[in-house]
């Protein structure tokens, strides 16, 4: 049960990190080329990524 309620916790900061541009993304699916290093929840963003690693562009240096 714990673990469902974490990842639901990951995706809802991710989301949100998301929207206020703490993340940016681009192209679909959203590849993420940064991450604010004063994003808040910022451990649970890196987590979802760590659990979607499609959304990881290769390119990025």
């Amino acid at each position: 049960m714990a673990y469902v309620w974490v990842r639901v916790d990951a995706k809802k900061a991710f989301l949100a990190a998301v929207d206020t541009r703490q993340v940016g993304t681009d192209g679909t699916p959203p590849p993420i080329t940064y991450i604010s290093p004063i994003c808040s929840r910022r451990w649970l963003v890196l987590l979802y990524v760590q659990l979607h690693p499609e959304l990881i562009d290769i390119d990025f240096d």
